[in-house]
Protein backbone atom coordinates (compact mmCIF):
# COMPACT_ATOMS: atom_id res chain seq x y z
CA UNK A 1 0.00 0.00 0.00
CA UNK A 2 2.77 2.17 0.59
CA UNK A 3 4.50 1.37 -2.60
CA UNK A 4 1.44 2.13 -4.26
CA UNK A 5 1.13 5.92 -2.44
CA UNK A 6 4.81 6.71 -3.12
CA UNK A 7 4.41 5.59 -7.03
CA UNK A 8 1.16 8.36 -7.13
CA UNK A 9 3.63 10.83 -5.98
CA UNK A 10 5.02 10.28 -9.70
CA UNK A 11 2.16 10.95 -11.21
CA UNK A 12 0.94 14.08 -12.75
CA UNK A 13 -3.77 13.67 -13.69
CA UNK A 14 -4.76 15.68 -16.46
CA UNK A 15 -8.28 16.36 -17.22
CA UNK A 16 -9.27 17.67 -20.86
CA UNK A 17 -12.72 17.20 -21.88
CA UNK A 18 -14.14 15.61 -19.63
CA UNK A 19 -11.65 12.63 -19.76
CA UNK A 20 -9.15 12.10 -16.64
CA UNK A 21 -5.26 10.97 -17.37
CA UNK A 22 -2.16 10.49 -16.16
CA UNK A 23 1.16 11.01 -17.14
CA UNK A 24 4.68 10.51 -15.77
CA UNK A 25 6.36 13.84 -14.00
CA UNK A 26 9.27 12.03 -11.87
CA UNK A 27 10.80 8.85 -11.41
CA UNK A 28 10.13 6.94 -8.29
CA UNK A 29 13.15 4.51 -8.95
CA UNK A 30 16.51 4.64 -11.06
CA UNK A 31 15.70 1.38 -12.99
CA UNK A 32 12.44 3.32 -14.55
CA UNK A 33 14.78 6.19 -15.16
CA UNK A 34 17.03 4.01 -16.99
CA UNK A 35 13.89 1.98 -19.34
CA UNK A 36 13.03 5.73 -19.62
CA UNK A 37 16.25 6.61 -21.85
CA UNK A 38 16.19 3.42 -23.62
CA UNK A 39 12.54 4.41 -24.84
CA UNK A 40 13.75 8.01 -25.66
CA UNK A 41 16.59 6.41 -27.97
CA UNK A 42 14.25 4.44 -29.80
CA UNK A 43 12.02 7.12 -30.33
CA UNK A 44 14.37 9.18 -31.96
CA UNK A 45 15.93 6.36 -34.25
CA UNK A 46 12.36 5.85 -34.96
CA UNK A 47 11.89 9.88 -35.96
CA UNK A 48 14.83 9.49 -38.37
CA UNK A 49 13.66 5.95 -39.83
CA UNK A 50 9.84 6.97 -40.45
CA UNK A 51 10.77 10.35 -41.97
CA UNK A 52 13.66 9.07 -44.27
CA UNK A 53 12.26 5.96 -45.39
CA UNK A 54 8.41 7.13 -46.28
CA UNK A 55 9.77 10.29 -47.43
CA UNK A 56 11.56 8.73 -49.81
CA UNK A 57 9.26 6.37 -50.69
CA UNK A 58 6.83 9.42 -51.22
CA UNK A 59 9.41 11.43 -53.31
CA UNK A 60 9.84 7.88 -55.88
CA UNK A 61 6.40 7.11 -55.92
CA UNK A 62 5.72 10.79 -57.02
CA UNK A 63 8.21 11.01 -59.30
CA UNK A 64 7.96 7.81 -61.56
CA UNK A 65 5.27 8.20 -63.81
CA UNK A 66 5.21 4.21 -64.13
CA UNK A 67 4.53 3.41 -60.29
CA UNK A 68 2.32 6.75 -59.77
CA UNK A 69 -0.04 5.25 -62.43
CA UNK A 70 -0.55 1.86 -60.93
CA UNK A 71 -3.24 1.74 -58.17
CA UNK A 72 -1.18 -0.68 -56.09
CA UNK A 73 1.44 1.70 -56.00
CA UNK A 74 -1.02 4.62 -55.55
CA UNK A 75 -2.41 2.62 -52.59
CA UNK A 76 1.39 2.34 -51.14
CA UNK A 77 1.88 5.91 -51.53
CA UNK A 78 -1.11 6.93 -49.52
CA UNK A 79 -0.05 4.84 -46.67
CA UNK A 80 3.56 6.51 -46.83
CA UNK A 81 1.90 9.74 -46.26
CA UNK A 82 0.03 8.24 -43.18
CA UNK A 83 3.14 6.88 -41.55
CA UNK A 84 5.10 10.62 -42.75
CA UNK A 85 2.43 13.02 -40.86
CA UNK A 86 3.78 10.21 -37.93
CA UNK A 87 6.77 10.96 -38.09
CA UNK A 88 7.15 14.48 -38.11
CA UNK A 89 4.12 15.62 -36.32
CA UNK A 90 3.00 12.43 -33.94
CA UNK A 91 6.73 11.28 -33.20
CA UNK A 92 8.42 14.75 -31.86
CA UNK A 93 5.34 15.51 -29.76
CA UNK A 94 5.49 11.78 -28.28
CA UNK A 95 9.30 12.66 -27.73
CA UNK A 96 8.76 15.67 -25.75
CA UNK A 97 6.48 13.73 -23.57
CA UNK A 98 9.32 11.21 -22.89
CA UNK A 99 11.55 13.84 -21.95
CA UNK A 100 9.23 15.84 -20.16
CA UNK A 101 10.27 13.69 -16.39
CA UNK A 102 13.88 15.01 -17.23
CA UNK A 103 12.91 18.14 -17.60
CA UNK A 104 10.14 18.57 -15.40
CA UNK A 105 8.13 20.27 -17.78
CA UNK A 106 4.93 17.61 -18.57
CA UNK A 107 1.68 19.40 -20.34
CA UNK A 108 -1.35 17.58 -20.70
CA UNK A 109 -2.96 18.79 -23.67
CA UNK A 110 0.46 18.12 -25.74
CA UNK A 111 0.55 14.66 -24.45
CA UNK A 112 -2.67 14.21 -25.34
CA UNK A 113 -2.33 15.81 -28.69
CA UNK A 114 0.66 13.35 -29.11
CA UNK A 115 -1.10 10.71 -28.53
CA UNK A 116 -4.77 11.38 -30.74
CA UNK A 117 -2.35 11.84 -33.66
CA UNK A 118 -0.45 8.36 -32.48
CA UNK A 119 -4.11 6.75 -32.15
CA UNK A 120 -5.74 8.45 -35.40
CA UNK A 121 -2.78 7.32 -37.37
CA UNK A 122 -3.16 3.55 -36.41
CA UNK A 123 -7.38 4.51 -37.69
CA UNK A 124 -5.71 5.53 -41.06
CA UNK A 125 -3.37 2.92 -41.75
CA UNK A 126 -5.82 0.54 -41.05
CA UNK A 127 -8.23 2.29 -43.62
CA UNK A 128 -5.57 1.77 -46.02
CA UNK A 129 -4.20 -1.30 -45.44
CA UNK A 130 -7.93 -2.15 -45.88
CA UNK A 131 -7.89 -0.31 -49.47
CA UNK A 132 -4.69 -2.66 -49.89
CA UNK A 133 -6.86 -6.14 -49.10
CA UNK A 134 -9.43 -4.91 -51.43
CA UNK A 135 -7.21 -4.08 -54.00
CA UNK A 136 -5.49 -7.25 -53.75
CA UNK A 137 -8.59 -9.44 -53.51
CA UNK A 138 -10.00 -8.22 -57.10
CA UNK A 139 -6.10 -8.62 -58.48
CA UNK A 140 -6.19 -12.23 -58.02
CA UNK A 141 -9.16 -13.26 -57.62
CA UNK A 142 -10.98 -11.10 -60.48
CA UNK A 143 -8.61 -9.64 -62.48
CA UNK A 144 -11.04 -9.33 -65.35
CA UNK A 145 -12.78 -6.95 -63.39
CA UNK A 146 -9.75 -5.68 -61.82
CA UNK A 147 -9.14 -2.49 -64.43
CA UNK A 148 -12.79 -0.92 -64.78
CA UNK A 149 -13.68 -1.36 -61.04
CA UNK A 150 -10.28 -0.55 -59.06
CA UNK A 151 -9.54 2.93 -59.94
CA UNK A 152 -7.33 5.77 -58.04
CA UNK A 153 -10.55 7.29 -57.96
CA UNK A 154 -12.56 4.96 -55.95
CA UNK A 155 -9.49 4.55 -53.59
CA UNK A 156 -9.66 8.14 -52.66
CA UNK A 157 -13.39 8.34 -52.11
CA UNK A 158 -13.01 4.60 -49.83
CA UNK A 159 -9.89 6.63 -47.85
CA UNK A 160 -11.47 9.83 -47.84
CA UNK A 161 -15.06 8.34 -46.53
CA UNK A 162 -13.91 5.95 -43.92
CA UNK A 163 -11.40 8.60 -42.82
CA UNK A 164 -14.34 10.94 -42.17
CA UNK A 165 -16.29 7.99 -40.01
CA UNK A 166 -12.85 7.98 -38.11
CA UNK A 167 -12.73 11.75 -37.27
CA UNK A 168 -16.07 11.34 -35.35
CA UNK A 169 -15.34 8.66 -33.82
CA UNK A 170 -12.18 10.46 -32.45
CA UNK A 171 -13.83 13.50 -31.59
CA UNK A 172 -16.55 11.29 -29.63
CA UNK A 173 -13.95 9.54 -28.17
CA UNK A 174 -13.14 12.83 -25.72
CA UNK A 175 -16.94 12.20 -24.03
CA UNK A 176 -16.46 8.63 -23.78
CA UNK A 177 -13.20 7.14 -23.49
CA UNK A 178 -14.38 3.40 -22.97
CA UNK A 179 -16.69 3.08 -26.17
CA UNK A 180 -13.63 4.82 -28.19
CA UNK A 181 -11.61 1.73 -26.96
CA UNK A 182 -14.58 -0.43 -27.54
CA UNK A 183 -14.83 0.66 -31.11
CA UNK A 184 -10.61 0.52 -31.29
CA UNK A 185 -10.60 -3.08 -30.67
CA UNK A 186 -13.56 -3.92 -32.11
CA UNK A 187 -12.58 -1.85 -35.66
CA UNK A 188 -9.31 -4.46 -35.19
CA UNK A 189 -11.17 -7.83 -34.91
CA UNK A 190 -13.09 -6.73 -37.98
CA UNK A 191 -10.16 -5.62 -39.99
CA UNK A 192 -8.34 -8.99 -38.84
CA UNK A 193 -11.03 -11.34 -39.99
CA UNK A 194 -11.61 -9.38 -42.89
CA UNK A 195 -7.65 -9.56 -44.32
CA UNK A 196 -7.43 -13.28 -43.03
CA UNK A 197 -10.53 -14.12 -45.06
CA UNK A 198 -9.33 -12.20 -48.36
CA UNK A 199 -5.63 -14.02 -47.77
CA UNK A 200 -6.82 -17.26 -46.81
CA UNK A 201 -9.01 -17.54 -50.34
CA UNK A 202 -6.15 -15.99 -52.27
CA UNK A 203 -3.41 -18.51 -50.94
CA UNK A 204 -6.07 -21.37 -51.52
CA UNK A 205 -6.66 -20.35 -54.93
CA UNK A 206 -2.82 -19.87 -55.97
CA UNK A 207 -2.23 -23.26 -54.51
CA UNK A 208 -5.05 -24.74 -56.50
CA UNK A 209 -3.19 -23.27 -59.47
CA UNK A 210 -0.14 -24.23 -58.58
CA UNK A 211 -0.90 -27.68 -57.94
CA UNK A 212 -3.10 -27.83 -61.82
CA UNK A 213 0.77 -26.61 -63.08
CA UNK A 214 2.20 -30.18 -61.75
CA UNK A 215 -0.58 -32.07 -63.32
CA UNK A 216 0.20 -33.84 -66.89
CA UNK A 217 -2.18 -32.45 -69.59
CA UNK A 218 -2.13 -29.77 -72.14
CA UNK A 219 -3.19 -26.25 -71.56
CA UNK A 220 -4.26 -23.26 -73.57
CA UNK A 221 -1.81 -20.12 -74.31
CA UNK A 222 -4.40 -18.17 -72.45
CA UNK A 223 -5.32 -20.35 -69.43
CA UNK A 224 -1.38 -20.71 -68.69
CA UNK A 225 -0.91 -16.52 -69.16
CA UNK A 226 -3.91 -16.24 -66.71
CA UNK A 227 -2.42 -18.66 -64.31
CA UNK A 228 1.15 -16.31 -64.27
CA UNK A 229 -0.94 -13.11 -63.89
CA UNK A 230 -2.82 -14.54 -60.70
CA UNK A 231 0.82 -16.33 -59.60
CA UNK A 232 2.20 -12.85 -59.77
CA UNK A 233 -0.18 -10.37 -58.31
CA UNK A 234 -0.27 -12.69 -55.69
CA UNK A 235 3.34 -12.50 -54.58
CA UNK A 236 2.10 -8.75 -54.09
CA UNK A 237 -0.41 -9.84 -51.99
CA UNK A 238 2.31 -11.34 -49.77
CA UNK A 239 3.97 -8.08 -48.67
CA UNK A 240 -0.31 -6.69 -48.01
CA UNK A 241 -0.49 -9.58 -46.06
CA UNK A 242 2.75 -9.15 -43.69
CA UNK A 243 2.15 -5.66 -43.33
CA UNK A 244 -1.11 -6.41 -42.28
CA UNK A 245 0.10 -8.96 -39.17
CA UNK A 246 2.75 -6.15 -38.83
CA UNK A 247 0.02 -3.93 -37.81
CA UNK A 248 -2.27 -6.04 -35.62
CA UNK A 249 0.95 -7.04 -33.55
CA UNK A 250 2.32 -3.23 -33.15
CA UNK A 251 -1.38 -2.55 -32.11
CA UNK A 252 -2.28 -5.62 -29.47
CA UNK A 253 0.03 -3.97 -26.41
CA UNK A 254 -2.22 -1.18 -26.42
CA UNK A 255 -5.59 -2.90 -26.99
CA UNK A 256 -4.48 -5.13 -23.71
CA UNK A 257 -4.04 -2.23 -21.30
CA UNK A 258 -7.41 -2.63 -19.54
CA UNK A 259 -7.08 -6.49 -19.16
CA UNK A 260 -3.61 -6.28 -18.27
CA UNK A 261 -3.95 -3.05 -15.85
CA UNK A 262 -7.30 -2.46 -13.69
CA UNK A 263 -6.29 0.72 -12.00
CA UNK A 264 -4.22 3.62 -12.55
CA UNK A 265 -0.38 3.09 -11.38
CA UNK A 266 3.04 4.13 -12.68
CA UNK A 267 3.80 0.41 -14.27
CA UNK A 268 0.56 1.23 -16.47
CA UNK A 269 2.12 4.85 -17.80
CA UNK A 270 5.25 2.40 -18.86
CA UNK A 271 3.66 -0.07 -20.35
CA UNK A 272 1.35 2.62 -22.37
CA UNK A 273 4.59 4.25 -23.57
CA UNK A 274 6.29 1.05 -24.98
CA UNK A 275 2.79 -0.27 -26.41
CA UNK A 276 2.44 3.61 -28.27
CA UNK A 277 6.27 2.89 -29.93
CA UNK A 278 5.22 -0.31 -30.75
CA UNK A 279 2.70 1.70 -32.44
CA UNK A 280 5.15 3.90 -33.60
CA UNK A 281 7.02 1.10 -35.34
CA UNK A 282 4.51 0.20 -37.12
CA UNK A 283 5.33 3.39 -39.48
CA UNK A 284 8.84 2.25 -40.02
CA UNK A 285 8.03 -1.55 -40.45
CA UNK A 286 5.14 -0.38 -43.01
CA UNK A 287 7.98 1.02 -45.52
CA UNK A 288 10.51 -1.39 -45.48
CA UNK A 289 8.54 -4.47 -45.87
CA UNK A 290 6.25 -2.87 -48.36
CA UNK A 291 9.17 -0.57 -50.34
CA UNK A 292 11.65 -1.64 -49.43
CA UNK A 293 11.76 -5.38 -49.67
CA UNK A 294 10.64 -4.84 -53.45
CA UNK A 295 13.08 -5.24 -55.88
CA UNK A 296 11.29 -3.13 -58.39
CA UNK A 297 10.57 -0.15 -55.89
CA UNK A 298 13.92 -0.45 -54.08
CA UNK A 299 15.66 0.22 -57.86
CA UNK A 300 13.61 2.96 -58.33
CA UNK A 301 14.27 4.82 -55.08
CA UNK A 302 18.64 4.28 -55.48
CA UNK A 303 17.78 6.12 -58.51
CA UNK A 304 16.30 8.97 -57.19
CA UNK A 305 18.15 9.51 -54.50
CA UNK A 306 21.07 9.19 -57.00
CA UNK A 307 19.27 11.76 -58.93
CA UNK A 308 18.85 13.76 -56.07
CA UNK A 309 23.02 13.38 -55.37
CA UNK A 310 23.75 14.50 -58.62
CA UNK A 311 21.42 17.48 -58.69
CA UNK A 312 23.04 18.67 -55.50
CA UNK A 313 26.34 18.37 -56.96
CA UNK A 314 25.92 20.75 -59.84
CA UNK A 315 24.11 22.81 -58.16
CA UNK A 316 27.49 23.32 -55.71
Amino acid sequence: MNESNKSFEFIKTCKLAGISFVIMSDFPEDKYESGHIALLVMNCVLFFSTISLNGISILTIGRSSQLRSKVCYFVILLQSVVDLIVGSLGIPLFIYYIMSPFVKTADCILVILAIRIILASCGLSMIALSAMTLERYMGVLHPYYYHSKVTKKRVLIFVFGSSIGLALVLVYSFHDHRMFRFILTGSTIVFLLFTGFVYLRIYLVVRKLVRSERRPGCETHGNTNSKKHTIRESKRARSCFLVSICFVLCLVPSILTPLLFSVESFDKIVYLDWSLTAVILNSSLNSVIFFWMKTLLRKEALNTLRSLKDKLTFAE
